[in-house]
């Protein structure tokens, strides 16, 4: 039995992925010169391809492409078992493919030491492991760490014991996952403005998932706060988005995250797709945009979900029917959107953030309000540009909605917007 390093077979396939390196028998047909042969365009660089696979009756789309000069892959099939070092056997048949290498035997189901493990979009550069250990000292770290603010008192943001806690919660798992670095940027932020309410919110969702943690129990709420690859994405689904927003967000270095806020026409779910700011873009394409999607995957977490698009063509402006579709789904009542929030902080405490489209009208001040006339409660700490931005939009509309993040619950409740829009057009505020 021969072994077979798949990544130098990767590597191999990425330095000369501008030739054509598929096996002879999957080759077209050469054109004669008399048929006007074709030749490979100068300055052509193919920098992602999709292929369907079909091993033992089982059809998954693998996609392959090149991220910051290394060759990343994808599948539609479940990810490999916690732990494993290697892409599943779909995938390998891709990647062998594509290196134009024949089938080299039977698989090894021991790792591969040369294997990196495969890239995934949850964490940025692949997700790590979610070993038990890890998850208790996870636990026992957020639990060090609220007994710190705790002691230090909430306006104590510089203690050296608070800044200690806070850095072991970042370096229990590295890098540190998407979500939880997002917790400790808004948990720092509510000290720093001695937002109480927010702090403490913030510090119960910690506590809440400690006894998860340390059961080892592998559930939906310990794979966020881990930043671990779900054993099953929640569903895929096609039909038409529209990219409304992107936010720059603090994580663990300030402004680290980028979240595209994407609409889905038929149901008028937000979706977010995700990415520290030095990565690859998640998918392509200026914002506004609109994404006739044929195949995505929803991750379970805290709304808004995060989405992967697999498959998918780009056309850069709404029309007017799916700008008035985009009004006719946002709600009419700030009550309707604290409801939902209010479920989400009960489904993931600490985690959500929702987004939220509101259908809003100015009075006669300027000021936006909601389609019943109440005023919307715009946040004074968090984006004051964007508000600005806002109000300044507002002055000139009657008719429009808002898209915004929710902070914040029940009488604390604020709204941090992000973009607008009416039968006209779609304005980002940020």
């Amino acid at each position: 039995m021969r072994r077979v390093s798949l990544q130098r077979l990767a590597n191999d396939a990425l330095g000369r992925r501008n030739e054509d390196v598929r096996p002879a028998s999957l080759r077209p047909p050469a054109l004669g010169a008399g048929d006007g042969e074709v030749a490979p365009a100068e300055g052509v660089t193919i920098d992602r391809v999709t292929l369907d696979v079909e091993i033992d009756g089982r059809r998954e789309v693998v996609t392959l492409w090149v991220r910051e000069g290394a060759l990343a892959w994808s599948c539609t099939s479940s990810p490999a078992p916690t732990g494993s070092t290697r892409p599943s056997r779909h995938v390998e048949a891709a990647l062998r493919w594509v290196a134009g290498t024949p089938d080299l035997g039977p698989r090894i189901d021991r790792p591969l030491e040369s294997l990196r493990p495969p890239v995934t979009e949850v964490g940025g550069a692949g997700a790590p492991s979610a070993a038990p250990d890890a998850a208790r000292a996870l636990a026992s770290a957020l639990e060090d760490l609220t007994t710190s603010i705790v002691r230090a008192g909430i306006a104590a943001s510089d203690s050296p014991g608070v800044r200690d806690a806070i850095q072991r919660v970042a370096s229990i798992v590295s890098p540190t996952p998407l979500d939880l670095a997002r917790w400790l940027a808004r948990l720092e932020l509510a000290m720093a403005t001695e937002e109480i309410v927010d702090a403490a919110r913030l510090l119960d969702g910690a506590a809440r998932v400690c006894e998860e943690l340390i059961d080892g129990a592998g559930g939906p709420r310990s794979r966020a706060w881990l930043g671990t690859e779900p054993a099953v994405h929640e569903g895929r689904v096609d039909g038409h988005f529209v990219e409304v927003a992107r936010e720059s967000l603090d994580g663990a270095p300030r402004g680290a995250i980028e979240r595209r806020y994407l609409v889905d026409l038929h149901s008028g779910e937000i979706v977010r797709e995700e990415r520290l700011r030095d990565e690859a873009p998640p998918s392509l394409g200026p914002c506004p945009r609109v994404l006739a999607v044929s195949l995505a995957e929803l991750e379970p977490g805290p709304p808004p979900r995060r989405a992967h698009l697999r498959h998918y063509t780009v056309r850069l402006e709404p029309t007017p029917s799916e700008r008035a579709r985009l009004m006719a789904l946002s709600a009419r009542s700030m009550q309707v959107a604290s409801g939902r929030h209010e479920e989400a902080l009960r489904a993931w405490p600490g985690l959500a953030e929702s987004v939220v489209m509101i259908a809003c009208r100015s009075n006669a001040t300027g000021t936006p309000e909601d389609a019943e006339g109440h005023p919307l409660p715009l946040s004074e700490h968090e984006a004051p540009g964007a508000t600005a931005a806002l109000l300044e939009y507002a002055a000139r509309r009657n008719e429009y909605w808002v898209a915004a993040r929710l902070t914040g619950a029940g009488a604390d409740l604020r709204l941090v917007p992000c973009a607008a829009g009416d039968d006209q057009g779609l304005y980002r505020l940020v």
